[in-house]
């Protein structure tokens, strides 16, 4: 990289870090993405995996300016250079340094400063850790199994998205005090094979219908992997009114800087955050092309894109938290009437 451009890293090969690359690259600014995963061969992204639901105003809006919609990691990888990703990194720690630099330890692949550090690393973000001792929450929804929403009284809840290639992904949300509720239940690493008839009884109170998809679910990953299991984990957030005091030289976006349950928005909004965030950065470039001066213009601009962003992001927390309290009642099929048609038809 030439003396004279700035130094910057994105933490992070989702979405959010995936989009500010590229946004970055198309503004001729350098960059680089670390990521902890392996580069995933042709046959790993031929899997099906989650849909996503991209909005017009956010996602949507992030695609146009970089790529068109379809297969989205894969198709912002193809867009950046391909020695901008350094593949299988993992950050050890984060450390800022007295001129507003931060030093980045990836252990064997040694350290390295940058000017500036973009946390789009996820829920368990180790550079939001630089900005925040906040921890996130435990919550008591659990996925049970990765396999159209519909809600029982219980407060559990089986949702369906069609894939690629004639697939589906069947989610069975399973309300619960117990926090532990994957390995107390059994549940946690047992086959689909083995664990179908627990995680009915689970479900002993649901029409036939919803037994029914859970049921061809559990066979047909049995058939695709007899030694498939269960994927079970708990569904994590941060307080819906998370902040933390600007720091210059780091900042955070996507769920590092926002985690909440599963609504639709998460994606949306964290594309969203790219898009700001590098605008900010491009403006701050066009006055200063690097080092203490780039990092001066662009503090106050990071600052104002925080303010705006954990607004964004609170007031989406806020719509998301009321719709899955309604959703997840006593009452959830009768409060959310638009689920009340799907609820009647699977009993």
């Amino acid at each position: 990289m030439p003396s004279n451009q700035p130094r910057i890293a994105i933490v992070g090969g989702g979405p959010a870090g995936l989009t500010a690359g590229v946004l970055l690259h198309q503004n001729g600014i350098p960059f680089t993405v670390f990521e902890l995963r392996h580069k995933p061969a042709p046959l790993e992204l031929a899997q099906p995996i989650r849909m996503l639901d991209l909005h017009e105003e956010s996602g949507l809006a992030a695609i146009r300016k970089c790529v068109s919609r379809s297969a989205l990691n894969e198709l912002l990888v193809s867009k950046l250079p391909g020695e901008s990703i350094k593949w299988g990194h993992k950050l050890l720690s984060a450390t800022t340094l007295d001129d507003a630099e931060v030093m980045l330890d990836f252990g064997e692949h040694g350290k390295q400063v940058f000017d500036l550090v973009i946390g789009a690393d996820g829920a368990w973000s180790k550079i939001r850790s630089i900005l925040t001792s906040s921890n996130i929450h435990n919550s008591s929804s659990w996925s049970v199994l990765e396999l159209s929403l519909v809600l029982g009284g219980d407060g559990h809840a089986v949702t369906a998205q069609r894939g690629a290639g004639d697939t589906a992904r069947i989610y069975v949300f399973i309300s619960t005090p117990d926090v532990e509720f994957g390995n107390s239940s059994g549940l946690k690493g047992n086959t689909v094979k083995s664990g179908q008839n627990q995680l009915l009884t689970l479900l002993d109170q649901w029409g036939p219908k919803i037994k029914e998809l859970v049921t061809i679910g559990c066979e047909e990953e049995t058939e695709n992997n007899p030694d498939a299991k269960f994927d079970i984990r708990p569904d994590h957030s941060l307080p819906i009114d998370f902040s933390w005091n600007n720091k210059p030289g780091v900042t955070i976006i996507g769920d590092a800087a926002h985690l909440m349950p599963p609504s639709g928005e998460c994606v949306n909004i964290a594309m969203w955050d790219a898009v700001m965030l590098t605008q900010a950065v491009i403006k701050a470039h066009e006055q200063n092309e690097s080092g203490a001066d780039f990092r001066t213009a662009l503090s106050p601009l990071v600052k104002d894109f925080e303010v705006e962003m954990q607004a964004r992001a609170k007031q989406v927390g806020e719509e998301s938290a009321n719709m899955l309290g309604l959703m997840f009642s006593k009452d959830g099929p009768l409060n959310c009437g638009f689920f009340q048609e799907f609820f009647l038809w699977a009993e």
